[in-house]
């Protein structure tokens, strides 16, 4: 218990004050102060489902066993420089921490920087066909289920016929933890509004999709247009409330996880496997 401390504190206790600020000077008319915790908590599962990838990945690819600290602060640094620097800023760290950190090189690297393209490209495409379709949940569900093994079918079969040896079993686990994320990313806009399911899983697909076009610093202005068009597409103005705190969360995780791993971490050297 006292290691966790040490190692967690001062995350913790930057969270906790991030949570009463912002609880204290936000708009008491856009949502209660009481859905900060359990939005926070889910956006935090949401960073350690995002860890547990990449220590899959690396674990059965690699021989590469992160520690429990680096689940928990790598995805938490990666959404704090996403806010520092342009285009995928998150992705530019992890290439840079994994090459001085574990002496892992760019090409391998690459991919865990773009680990969500598959299913972002997947729920880009279901926006759109649920947008002309009109789909109820259950057919919404089926239809993303359906693109997303396609189109990581299609990256195994062609990963594969390029010389690349990619595991079916590395698939398959990476490939549970997507829907993993993909769930409990529906799950939050239920704890927070009165939404339906099939709303839900829009606003799910609307956040995970847009993470393909990284150009500002934190995709500031690109994930907040999108989510105007879907408000224009669906006549749903709740596109832009839950984008306004999905973006609350996403600032409160990186200025509190993510400065507060910085702050603990140590100069990275390359560790020998």
């Amino acid at each position: 218990m006292l290691n966790f401390l040490k190692k967690y504190g001062v995350n913790i206790l930057f969270a906790i004050v991030g949570i009463i600020f912002v609880a204290k000077f936000h708009d008491s008319n856009a949502f209660s102060w009481t859905d900060l915790l359990p939005g926070f908590g889910l956006y935090c599962l949401l960073s350690v489902i995002t860890g547990l990838r990449f220590y899959s990945l690396l674990k059965l690819t690699e021989n590469i066993h992160l520690s429990l600290a680096e689940i928990i602060s790598i995805p938490a640094r990666m959404n704090l420089f996403s806010y520092v620097l342009p285009f995928k800023g998150g992705g530019i760290w992890l290439i840079w921490y994994l090459k001085t950190r574990y002496g892992l090189g760019f090409i391998k690297s690459l991919g865990m920087a773009f680990q969500n393209a598959s299913l972002a490209i997947s729920l880009l495409l279901l926006l759109v066909v649920n947008h002309y379709a009109s789909m109820n949940f259950q057919s919404m569900l089926w239809t993303a289920l359906l693109l997303i093994l396609l189109i990581n079918a299609v990256i195994f079969i062609t990963r594969r016929s390029i010389g690349h040896h990619v595991r079916l079993g590395v698939v398959i686990y990476d490939l549970i933890l997507s829907l993993l994320y993909l769930s409990v990313t529906c799950i939050l806009p239920m704890s927070l509004f009165e939404v339906s399911t099939e709303q839900s899983l829009v606003f799910a697909a609307l956040i995970i999709s847009s993470s393909l076009i990284k150009i500002t610093p934190g995709n500031i202005g690109v994930l907040e247009g999108m989510a105007a068009i879907a408000s224009i597409w669906y006549q749903d103005s709740g596109f832009l409330q839950f984008v306004a705190f999905f973006r609350l969360l996403s600032l409160l995780h990186a200025t509190t996880f993510g400065i507060g791993s910085v702050l603990l971490n140590k100069p990275a050297q390359v560790k020998d496997q």
